[in-house]
């Protein structure tokens, strides 16, 4: 009878932390699920240290956290700079095994650790879980209700993840918490709209020749373009913009989506600003000791090394479009981008006029000048960016 009344119990307890980890938003699902597992089992402290199973430097390590004499912690609603920190400082050690550091934090003696994994083949620590307990240390029935917990937790995780992978490729680390924290971020902030938007353009100068004349192996080419574009997406994410694409040595962002928070002058200066990091970051280049770098930077042709950079601004039609689900642009305002880039020289970035309507007061230009450009009809007026104002300065 005992038996039968346990069964039943933790089924009924199955039935609601899986309704509740259902929720869309991740972490408000945890603290629902959390607050129904305390409801029947007595613990003290429970800790939950998860992160994207490809990430290797785990920077974007996330947790929650209860504590009965503390309560919550998380970095989204219940945020604390001391303790995310410590997180921060010990989240390779944290994952990888060594709890020692948050159970002296939290003054834990007595506990059980779980680690959650994902893959069949090839398992992979995507977290642990931690849960303490000054009375008791969990008996058989409790231990059920957790295997229960920690398993939903696991398999949310894996969805978790896949919805963290497929916008990695498009958005910042802060853009993807902030979109995961949303019940319905597709409908709301990704789904095709007309909007407007600031586009850059930068292409590597000279790539074909150093392809063909310098780098030759297409090892050392390949070894180019990854750590080029991973600096210029970095420039782009850390300026509020979104990554569109590499079209060869071309990358592609916009600035304005996901969240369109901003007015269009700052979006203008966003992309200027992502444009002078981009130049920066790829004259430092030549400075580092890969392959690729010493082979230009000891050719008689290292001086035309650089990249060229295009901006525009206008409305495009922008979200998640066609066959691969991309997030990406279309429209003229993208095409004159992507040309007016084609007239730029080694470090110089190039802005067409609806852009300089925006940033003429904050920024030193020259121009105007004209060039005809394919498939547009007549001169068309541009302008080359020298550098922000004292004012702009501050936005940088």
């Amino acid at each position: 009878m005992f038996n039968e009344i346990f069964n039943r119990k933790t089924h009924l307890v199955q039935i609601a932390i899986g309704r509740a980890l259902k929720h869309r938003i991740f972490s408000q699902a945890l603290i629902e699920a959390l607050t129904l597992l305390k409801e029947n089992i007595d613990f003290n402290t429970l800790i939950i240290l998860y992160h994207d199973e490809d990430e290797l430097d785990l920077s974007a390590l996330k947790y929650l956290i209860y504590s009965e004499s503390e309560g919550f912690y998380d970095p989204y609603q219940y945020y604390n700079e001391e303790l995310h920190q410590f997180i921060f400082h010990h989240r390779t050690s944290l994952i990888r095994g060594e709890s020692r550091p948050i159970l002296d934090r939290f003054r834990i003696t007595s506990f059980l650790e779980e680690f959650l994994v994902t893959g069949v083949m090839e398992q992979k620590r995507i977290g642990k879980v931690i849960i303490s307990s000054e009375t008791s240390r969990f008996d058989r029935n409790e231990k059920d209700i957790l295997d229960i917990f920690v398993s939903f937790i696991q398999q949310r995780l894996v969805d978790f993840n896949k919805d963290w992978r497929r916008l990695s490729h498009f958005f910042s680390v802060s853009q993807r918490i902030k979109l995961l924290e949303k019940t319905d971020y597709m409908e709301t902030d990704l789904m095709p709209r007309i909007a407007p938007v600031a586009i850059m353009y930068a292409d590597i100068s000279s790539f074909t020749f150093f392809s063909e004349q310098v780098l030759k192996e297409p090892r050392i080419i390949t070894q180019l373009i990854d750590i080029w574009a991973s600096e210029a997406i970095s420039a782009i994410w850390a300026n509020e913009g979104c990554f569109d694409k590499l079209v060869g040595d071309c990358a592609i962002g916009h600035f304005g989506p996901p969240f369109y928070n901003f007015p269009p002058l700052q979006n203008c200066l966003n992309a200027l600003t992502a444009a002078a990091r981009i130049i920066e970051s790829t004259m430092n280049l030549l400075n580092r000791d890969e392959k690729c770098f010493s082979l230009i930077r000891e050719s008689e042709h290292a001086k035309m090394f650089g990249v060229s950079i295009g901006v525009n601004f206008g409305e495009v039609n922008v979200g998640i479009i066609g066959p691969n689900a991309d997030f990406t642009c279309f429209g003229g305002s993208m095409n004159n981008a992507a040309r007016i880039q084609g007239a730029a020289d080694r470090n110089e970035i190039l802005l067409l006029k609806p852009v300089f309507e925006q940033v003429k007061d904050r920024c030193r230009l020259e121009g105007p000048f004209s060039v005809e450009l394919k498939n547009v009809q007549g001169q068309v007026e541009y302008y080359r960016f020298l550098a922000f104002n004292p004012v702009a300065e501050d936005h940088q």
